[in-house]
Protein backbone atom coordinates (compact mmCIF):
# COMPACT_ATOMS: atom_id res chain seq x y z
CA UNK A 1 0.00 0.00 0.00
CA UNK A 2 1.33 3.42 -1.02
CA UNK A 3 2.39 5.34 2.21
CA UNK A 4 0.99 8.62 2.97
CA UNK A 5 2.18 11.83 2.84
CA UNK A 6 3.81 12.58 6.04
CA UNK A 7 4.26 15.95 7.90
CA UNK A 8 5.94 16.93 11.27
CA UNK A 9 4.20 18.41 14.22
CA UNK A 10 6.33 20.54 16.65
CA UNK A 11 5.83 18.65 20.35
CA UNK A 12 8.51 20.86 21.30
CA UNK A 13 12.06 22.46 20.64
CA UNK A 14 14.75 23.93 23.27
CA UNK A 15 18.10 25.38 23.41
CA UNK A 16 19.11 23.48 26.07
CA UNK A 17 21.37 26.09 28.32
CA UNK A 18 21.01 24.90 31.56
CA UNK A 19 23.45 26.70 33.14
CA UNK A 20 23.81 26.00 37.39
CA UNK A 21 24.70 29.44 38.83
CA UNK A 22 26.44 28.12 41.59
CA UNK A 23 28.46 25.65 39.36
CA UNK A 24 29.39 28.22 37.13
CA UNK A 25 29.13 25.20 34.58
CA UNK A 26 30.00 25.77 30.68
CA UNK A 27 26.78 25.98 28.63
CA UNK A 28 26.05 22.74 26.36
CA UNK A 29 26.79 22.94 22.62
CA UNK A 30 23.57 20.91 21.40
CA UNK A 31 19.84 21.79 21.16
CA UNK A 32 17.16 19.56 22.04
CA UNK A 33 14.96 18.86 19.36
CA UNK A 34 11.28 16.59 20.14
CA UNK A 35 8.67 16.48 17.10
CA UNK A 36 5.72 14.28 16.19
CA UNK A 37 5.21 12.90 12.86
CA UNK A 38 2.35 11.67 11.42
CA UNK A 39 0.50 10.90 7.81
CA UNK A 40 -1.69 12.91 6.07
CA UNK A 41 -4.51 12.09 8.16
CA UNK A 42 -2.98 13.11 11.75
CA UNK A 43 -2.04 9.33 12.47
CA UNK A 44 1.71 8.83 13.81
CA UNK A 45 3.61 6.96 11.11
CA UNK A 46 4.91 3.41 11.69
CA UNK A 47 7.21 2.78 14.12
CA UNK A 48 10.85 2.56 12.54
CA UNK A 49 13.86 4.22 11.71
CA UNK A 50 13.71 7.23 9.37
CA UNK A 51 16.65 9.30 7.28
CA UNK A 52 15.88 12.76 9.36
CA UNK A 53 17.75 16.21 7.82
CA UNK A 54 18.14 18.98 10.28
CA UNK A 55 19.12 22.88 8.64
CA UNK A 56 19.38 26.02 10.19
CA UNK A 57 18.75 29.39 8.11
CA UNK A 58 18.64 33.15 8.89
CA UNK A 59 14.72 33.07 7.13
CA UNK A 60 11.44 31.30 8.03
CA UNK A 61 11.06 30.55 3.93
CA UNK A 62 13.98 31.56 1.87
CA UNK A 63 17.94 32.70 3.23
CA UNK A 64 20.98 30.98 3.29
CA UNK A 65 21.53 28.14 4.89
CA UNK A 66 23.97 28.15 8.03
CA UNK A 67 24.46 24.94 9.22
CA UNK A 68 23.07 20.93 8.71
CA UNK A 69 23.44 17.70 9.80
CA UNK A 70 21.95 14.09 8.58
CA UNK A 71 20.59 11.96 11.17
CA UNK A 72 20.40 8.81 8.84
CA UNK A 73 18.35 6.27 11.64
CA UNK A 74 15.86 8.18 14.00
CA UNK A 75 13.70 6.07 15.20
CA UNK A 76 10.14 6.84 15.66
CA UNK A 77 7.63 5.22 18.74
CA UNK A 78 3.89 6.32 18.10
CA UNK A 79 5.29 9.17 15.59
CA UNK A 80 7.16 10.88 18.49
CA UNK A 81 11.16 11.24 17.79
CA UNK A 82 14.13 13.02 19.54
CA UNK A 83 17.17 13.97 18.33
CA UNK A 84 20.03 16.47 19.96
CA UNK A 85 21.04 19.07 17.73
CA UNK A 86 24.92 19.78 17.19
CA UNK A 87 25.63 16.00 18.35
CA UNK A 88 26.85 14.79 14.19
CA UNK A 89 28.03 18.39 13.19
CA UNK A 90 28.93 20.79 15.97
CA UNK A 91 26.81 23.95 15.77
CA UNK A 92 28.72 26.82 15.27
CA UNK A 93 28.55 29.77 17.92
CA UNK A 94 29.34 32.08 14.71
CA UNK A 95 25.46 31.80 13.57
CA UNK A 96 24.06 32.59 17.44
CA UNK A 97 26.33 35.62 17.28
CA UNK A 98 25.61 37.00 14.14
CA UNK A 99 21.85 36.58 13.60
CA UNK A 100 19.06 37.46 15.49
CA UNK A 101 16.36 35.08 14.42
CA UNK A 102 17.15 31.60 13.17
CA UNK A 103 14.81 28.51 11.90
CA UNK A 104 15.16 24.88 11.72
CA UNK A 105 14.26 23.41 8.36
CA UNK A 106 13.19 19.37 8.96
CA UNK A 107 13.37 16.86 5.87
CA UNK A 108 11.80 13.56 7.06
CA UNK A 109 12.38 10.16 4.69
CA UNK A 110 13.17 12.42 1.76
CA UNK A 111 10.54 15.31 2.34
CA UNK A 112 10.94 18.71 3.08
CA UNK A 113 8.49 20.14 6.10
CA UNK A 114 7.02 23.16 6.07
CA UNK A 115 7.06 25.61 8.03
CA UNK A 116 10.80 25.91 8.99
CA UNK A 117 10.41 26.36 13.13
CA UNK A 118 12.00 29.17 14.52
CA UNK A 119 14.49 28.23 17.37
CA UNK A 120 13.96 30.15 21.08
CA UNK A 121 15.45 30.31 23.59
CA UNK A 122 14.65 28.27 27.23
CA UNK A 123 15.19 30.60 30.33
CA UNK A 124 19.10 30.06 31.38
CA UNK A 125 20.06 30.56 27.61
CA UNK A 126 19.40 34.33 28.37
CA UNK A 127 22.80 34.26 30.19
CA UNK A 128 25.40 35.04 27.78
CA UNK A 129 28.06 32.16 27.35
CA UNK A 130 31.07 34.27 27.58
CA UNK A 131 30.55 35.39 30.69
CA UNK A 132 31.26 31.85 31.30
CA UNK A 133 34.52 30.87 29.70
CA UNK A 134 33.35 31.21 26.40
CA UNK A 135 35.77 30.05 23.48
CA UNK A 136 34.79 32.63 21.30
CA UNK A 137 31.85 35.17 19.83
CA UNK A 138 31.39 38.66 18.75
CA UNK A 139 29.30 41.81 20.52
CA UNK A 140 28.58 44.39 18.47
CA UNK A 141 28.34 47.82 19.71
CA UNK A 142 29.85 49.90 22.99
CA UNK A 143 30.79 47.08 25.89
CA UNK A 144 30.31 48.57 29.67
CA UNK A 145 31.15 47.19 32.88
CA UNK A 146 29.87 48.44 35.96
CA UNK A 147 31.01 47.93 39.22
CA UNK A 148 33.03 50.44 41.97
CA UNK A 149 34.71 51.78 38.59
CA UNK A 150 33.28 51.61 34.96
CA UNK A 151 35.32 49.68 32.00
CA UNK A 152 34.19 50.29 28.53
CA UNK A 153 35.30 48.97 24.96
CA UNK A 154 33.34 51.20 21.89
CA UNK A 155 34.95 49.89 18.37
CA UNK A 156 33.22 53.01 17.27
CA UNK A 157 35.45 55.29 18.52
CA UNK A 158 39.32 55.30 17.82
CA UNK A 159 42.61 55.98 19.76
CA UNK A 160 42.34 56.67 23.79
CA UNK A 161 38.50 57.23 23.25
CA UNK A 162 38.21 53.61 22.05
CA UNK A 163 38.96 52.27 25.20
CA UNK A 164 38.34 53.53 29.30
CA UNK A 165 40.26 51.19 32.14
CA UNK A 166 41.47 52.78 35.80
CA UNK A 167 45.18 54.23 34.93
CA UNK A 168 46.27 51.17 37.28
CA UNK A 169 44.57 48.24 35.38
CA UNK A 170 46.92 47.43 32.78
CA UNK A 171 50.17 45.24 34.42
CA UNK A 172 52.80 42.94 33.44
CA UNK A 173 50.80 40.52 33.87
CA UNK A 174 48.11 41.28 31.45
CA UNK A 175 50.58 42.83 28.74
CA UNK A 176 52.53 39.39 27.56
CA UNK A 177 55.32 41.59 25.24
CA UNK A 178 56.16 44.70 27.44
CA UNK A 179 59.57 45.97 27.76
CA UNK A 180 61.74 43.45 29.90
CA UNK A 181 65.31 43.58 31.02
CA UNK A 182 68.59 41.53 32.18
CA UNK A 183 71.99 42.62 33.59
CA UNK A 184 75.21 40.61 34.86
CA UNK A 185 78.44 41.94 35.98
CA UNK A 186 81.61 41.11 36.56
CA UNK A 187 83.75 42.15 39.58
CA UNK A 188 87.45 42.19 38.21
CA UNK A 189 89.04 44.70 41.00
CA UNK A 190 92.44 45.11 41.19
CA UNK A 191 93.28 42.18 38.59
CA UNK A 192 90.64 42.26 35.84
CA UNK A 193 89.93 40.00 32.88
CA UNK A 194 93.28 40.22 30.81
CA UNK A 195 93.76 39.91 27.38
CA UNK A 196 96.57 37.51 26.56
CA UNK A 197 96.13 36.98 22.93
CA UNK A 198 94.34 38.41 19.51
CA UNK A 199 91.40 35.61 20.44
CA UNK A 200 88.52 37.27 21.80
CA UNK A 201 87.71 35.66 25.42
CA UNK A 202 84.37 36.54 27.44
CA UNK A 203 84.23 39.55 29.76
CA UNK A 204 80.76 38.87 30.74
CA UNK A 205 78.03 37.79 29.61
CA UNK A 206 73.94 37.98 29.70
CA UNK A 207 70.90 35.82 28.88
CA UNK A 208 67.36 36.98 27.59
CA UNK A 209 64.00 35.34 27.03
CA UNK A 210 61.78 37.32 24.87
CA UNK A 211 58.38 37.03 24.96
CA UNK A 212 57.68 37.64 21.33
CA UNK A 213 59.63 38.66 18.14
CA UNK A 214 61.33 42.50 18.78
CA UNK A 215 64.73 44.08 19.52
CA UNK A 216 67.37 43.68 22.25
CA UNK A 217 69.41 46.77 22.85
CA UNK A 218 72.56 45.29 24.96
CA UNK A 219 75.06 47.95 26.37
CA UNK A 220 77.88 47.26 28.53
CA UNK A 221 79.97 49.61 30.67
CA UNK A 222 83.48 48.88 32.46
CA UNK A 223 86.96 50.10 33.13
CA UNK A 224 89.41 49.74 30.71
CA UNK A 225 93.39 49.18 31.61
CA UNK A 226 96.33 48.86 29.95
CA UNK A 227 99.47 47.77 31.90
CA UNK A 228 103.27 47.54 30.48
CA UNK A 229 105.62 50.59 29.60
CA UNK A 230 105.17 49.89 25.54
CA UNK A 231 102.75 49.41 23.26
CA UNK A 232 99.54 48.30 24.64
CA UNK A 233 96.15 48.00 23.41
CA UNK A 234 92.97 46.30 23.41
CA UNK A 235 89.25 46.31 22.21
CA UNK A 236 86.32 45.40 23.36
CA UNK A 237 82.39 44.68 22.07
CA UNK A 238 78.95 43.19 22.29
CA UNK A 239 78.74 39.89 20.47
CA UNK A 240 76.40 36.68 20.49
CA UNK A 241 78.90 34.52 18.83
CA UNK A 242 81.92 34.01 21.49
CA UNK A 243 85.61 34.68 19.81
CA UNK A 244 84.29 36.92 17.29
CA UNK A 245 85.75 39.25 15.34
CA UNK A 246 85.95 42.82 15.98
CA UNK A 247 82.86 44.32 14.26
CA UNK A 248 83.42 48.23 13.60
CA UNK A 249 81.98 50.08 14.61
CA UNK A 250 80.49 48.18 17.79
CA UNK A 251 83.76 47.83 19.31
CA UNK A 252 85.64 50.27 21.99
CA UNK A 253 89.50 50.29 21.48
CA UNK A 254 91.56 51.18 24.49
CA UNK A 255 95.87 51.64 25.49
CA UNK A 256 98.78 53.44 25.28
CA UNK A 257 101.41 53.87 23.22
CA UNK A 258 105.29 52.99 23.82
CA UNK A 259 106.61 56.35 25.49
CA UNK A 260 103.45 56.39 28.08
CA UNK A 261 103.64 54.73 31.03
CA UNK A 262 99.88 53.86 32.06
CA UNK A 263 100.01 50.84 34.41
CA UNK A 264 98.12 52.17 37.42
CA UNK A 265 95.12 54.27 34.83
CA UNK A 266 92.07 53.41 34.21
CA UNK A 267 89.67 54.76 31.22
CA UNK A 268 85.94 54.54 31.65
CA UNK A 269 84.90 52.38 28.66
CA UNK A 270 80.84 51.71 26.95
CA UNK A 271 80.22 49.66 23.99
CA UNK A 272 76.06 49.17 22.60
CA UNK A 273 74.39 47.20 20.06
CA UNK A 274 70.66 46.58 18.89
CA UNK A 275 69.47 42.84 17.61
CA UNK A 276 65.92 42.20 16.22
CA UNK A 277 64.92 38.59 17.17
CA UNK A 278 62.19 36.23 17.19
CA UNK A 279 60.93 35.26 20.22
CA UNK A 280 63.46 33.21 22.06
CA UNK A 281 66.43 32.31 24.24
CA UNK A 282 69.45 34.33 23.70
CA UNK A 283 72.44 34.84 25.20
CA UNK A 284 75.38 38.24 24.55
CA UNK A 285 78.29 38.43 25.70
CA UNK A 286 80.73 41.40 26.08
CA UNK A 287 84.18 40.35 24.87
CA UNK A 288 87.81 41.26 24.07
CA UNK A 289 91.33 40.87 22.47
CA UNK A 290 94.69 42.23 22.29
CA UNK A 291 95.49 44.10 19.30
CA UNK A 292 98.14 41.97 16.85
CA UNK A 293 101.70 44.77 17.55
CA UNK A 294 101.26 44.63 21.10
CA UNK A 295 104.93 44.46 22.79
CA UNK A 296 105.97 41.49 24.93
CA UNK A 297 105.23 42.75 28.11
CA UNK A 298 101.18 44.04 27.38
CA UNK A 299 98.63 43.00 29.30
CA UNK A 300 95.33 45.03 28.34
CA UNK A 301 92.32 44.33 30.57
CA UNK A 302 88.99 45.26 31.52
CA UNK A 303 87.53 45.34 35.01
CA UNK A 304 84.03 46.15 36.83
CA UNK A 305 81.96 45.44 34.02
CA UNK A 306 78.42 45.58 33.71
CA UNK A 307 75.78 44.08 30.89
CA UNK A 308 72.82 44.81 30.08
CA UNK A 309 69.86 43.17 28.23
CA UNK A 310 66.34 45.46 27.19
CA UNK A 311 63.55 43.62 25.03
CA UNK A 312 60.97 46.20 22.85
CA UNK A 313 58.23 44.59 21.10
CA UNK A 314 58.53 47.70 18.46
CA UNK A 315 60.04 50.75 17.04
CA UNK A 316 59.28 54.16 17.19
CA UNK A 317 61.61 56.03 14.62
CA UNK A 318 64.71 54.43 13.03
CA UNK A 319 66.97 51.43 14.16
CA UNK A 320 70.19 51.62 12.34
CA UNK A 321 72.67 49.41 12.41
CA UNK A 322 76.10 48.03 10.59
CA UNK A 323 76.45 45.18 9.14
CA UNK A 324 78.81 42.47 7.80
CA UNK A 325 78.24 41.76 3.77
CA UNK A 326 77.04 38.35 4.84
CA UNK A 327 73.90 39.52 6.67
CA UNK A 328 73.31 42.52 4.27
CA UNK A 329 71.67 40.07 1.90
CA UNK A 330 68.67 40.31 4.63
CA UNK A 331 67.68 43.94 3.58
CA UNK A 332 66.28 45.61 0.63
CA UNK A 333 68.09 48.87 1.25
CA UNK A 334 71.48 48.08 2.27
CA UNK A 335 73.52 50.73 1.53
CA UNK A 336 77.75 50.14 1.36
CA UNK A 337 79.89 52.20 4.07
CA UNK A 338 83.52 51.81 4.91
CA UNK A 339 84.81 51.58 8.46
CA UNK A 340 87.92 50.95 9.49
CA UNK A 341 89.05 50.42 5.97
CA UNK A 342 86.26 48.01 5.67
CA UNK A 343 83.39 47.59 3.70
CA UNK A 344 80.29 47.51 5.56
CA UNK A 345 76.73 47.61 4.90
CA UNK A 346 74.36 51.02 7.08
CA UNK A 347 70.48 48.88 7.15
CA UNK A 348 67.57 49.66 9.12
CA UNK A 349 66.52 47.24 11.56
CA UNK A 350 62.83 48.10 11.09
CA UNK A 351 62.65 46.12 8.03
CA UNK A 352 62.83 42.47 9.79
CA UNK A 353 60.11 44.50 12.03
CA UNK A 354 57.52 44.84 8.82
CA UNK A 355 58.79 41.48 7.19
CA UNK A 356 57.46 40.01 10.63
CA UNK A 357 54.55 41.86 10.69
CA UNK A 358 53.78 40.63 6.54
CA UNK A 359 54.65 37.24 7.53
CA UNK A 360 51.89 37.38 10.66
CA UNK A 361 49.33 38.94 8.51
CA UNK A 362 49.08 36.55 5.52
CA UNK A 363 49.25 33.23 7.97
CA UNK A 364 46.50 34.81 9.93
CA UNK A 365 44.68 35.19 6.22
CA UNK A 366 45.38 32.00 5.27
CA UNK A 367 43.84 30.53 8.81
CA UNK A 368 41.14 32.97 8.13
CA UNK A 369 40.54 31.40 4.81
CA UNK A 370 40.91 27.95 5.75
CA UNK A 371 38.13 28.18 8.49
CA UNK A 372 35.74 29.81 5.29
CA UNK A 373 36.39 26.84 3.26
CA UNK A 374 35.88 24.44 5.87
CA UNK A 375 32.57 25.91 6.72
CA UNK A 376 31.76 26.08 2.92
CA UNK A 377 32.60 22.16 3.04
CA UNK A 378 30.05 21.31 5.86
CA UNK A 379 27.17 23.54 4.34
CA UNK A 380 27.86 21.69 1.23
CA UNK A 381 27.83 18.41 2.64
CA UNK A 382 24.67 19.13 5.16
CA UNK A 383 22.26 21.32 2.99
CA UNK A 384 20.07 20.04 0.33
CA UNK A 385 20.60 20.88 -2.96
CA UNK A 386 18.40 23.00 -4.90
CA UNK A 387 17.38 20.49 -7.25
CA UNK A 388 15.48 18.84 -4.68
CA UNK A 389 11.86 18.99 -2.63
CA UNK A 390 10.81 22.57 -1.82
CA UNK A 391 9.39 23.53 1.43
CA UNK A 392 5.27 23.21 1.34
Amino acid sequence: MKQSQTFCSLVTISCVLLLSAATMAAVPRQINYQGRATDASGNPVPDGDYDVRFNIFDHPTAGSGLWGEIAPSIHTTGGLFTHMLGSINPLPDSIFAKYDSLYLRISFNGQVLSPRVPLVSTGYAFRVNSVDGASGGAIDGRLELNGNIIVWFDPDQTGNASVYLPDDGIGRREIWDEPGIASATFLGYPAGRVFESMNAVDVVTVSLTTPATGYIVVEAKFWAVGAGSCLCYGWVQIDEASGGDPLPPYHSRFGQDSSVTWGATQIPGFVSRVFYKPAGSYTFRLEGAEFVDNCAECYPQVQNAIITARYYSTAYGTVEAIVPPEEAGNFENAAPVTVDSQTKYRVDLRELELRAAKAEAAAERARANAEKAKSELLRAKYEPSSSGSKDK
